[in-house]
């Protein structure tokens, strides 16, 4: 039993590291990305998804570089003080990403390109405005994030998206949104106690736990719809998955609350799509 439980500890310490540094992050929408290129048959460039990657895990770090940077106090989360600790080291790593991502760029489609870039011009006057439209922070990452995950092949799709896949991407932004609200509902003593601003914050925990409940009723009824009107299964499957891993998570909120569980599970229902993508 103890030769069983090392490398699982080692396995949990290395996932926790992966998280801290939003690596996992990246992965999950890297995985994203492919699963909805293979719903709309859609070929693209590895280069493109690299760059989504990259990308994702530049704007989660100087985010979070920019909440310590902020905070005169020692954070009170792990990831911030994480961030806060070595901070002068992920300035030096992020503006080295920053650079290969500025490079890799001149190898992906044209289209995706022009996209890229007028995405990118909104992620920089979300920075800008950041500071004074905190409330809205989960909205507009969960909005900045699904719009990545489809950069890579809504630009270059050949054809007209159908309404169920319309329907998808809107079931997928929400499950975004609620990912980004949950950890804010969890951290909402913490962050009150840095300082640090945020939807939940704004409007309380608990009007931010009825929120919560009312979008997992509008995923659940989205699912219902997709499961009467889809054709393939395997999709509807993995996003009510997704969503029932964050119902679980709400649920349970004090056995997740305990070492940030919450946020190492709610990261984990990126990884989902894989299901689609093996199947």
């Amino acid at each position: 039993m103890c030769e069983c439980g090392v490398p699982m500890a080692k396995l949990v310490q290395l996932y926790r590291i992966l998280n801290l540094l939003s690596l996992d992050v990246a992965s999950g929408a890297v995985v994203s990305a492919l699963f909805f290129a293979r719903l709309m048959n859609v070929h693209v460039r590895p280069f493109g998804f690299v760059c989504l990657g990259l990308t994702v895990w530049i704007i989660y770090t100087a985010d979070h570089l920019f909440d310590v940077w902020t905070i005169k106090i020692p954070a009170s989360t792990a990831r911030h003080k994480f961030h806060q600790d070595n901070f002068k080291l992920l300035r030096i790593v992020l503006l080295t990403m920053i650079t290969v991502d500025l490079i890799l760029t001149v190898f992906i489609e044209t289209p995706v390109f022009h996209w890229g870039l007028g995405l990118t011009g909104i992620v920089c006057l979300y920075f800008i405005v950041q500071s004074k439209l905190k409330f809205v922070k989960e909205f507009v990452g969960a909005l900045l994030y699904s719009a990545g995950i489809l950069l890579p092949s809504w630009p270059v799709a050949e054809k007209p998206l159908s309404p169920l896949i319309l329907l998808l991407m809107g079931q997928f932004l929400i499950t975004a949104l609620i990912n980004l609200i949950l950890f804010s509902w969890f951290d909402y003593q913490r962050d009150l106690q840095d300082r640090r601003e945020s939807l939940v914050t704004f409007l309380g925990h608990r009007i931010g736990k009825f929120l919560l409940i009312g979008l997992f009723l509008v995923q659940g009824s989205i699912t219902v719809y997709l499961r009467m009107h889809s054709q393939d299964p395997v999709v509807v499957m993995v996003f009510a998955m997704m969503n029932l891993v964050l119902v679980f998570i709400f649920w349970e909120s004090n056995f997740f609350s305990l070492d940030d569980r919450y946020r190492y599970a709610g990261d984990a229902v990126f990884f989902f799509p894989l299901i689609y993508l093996v199947a």
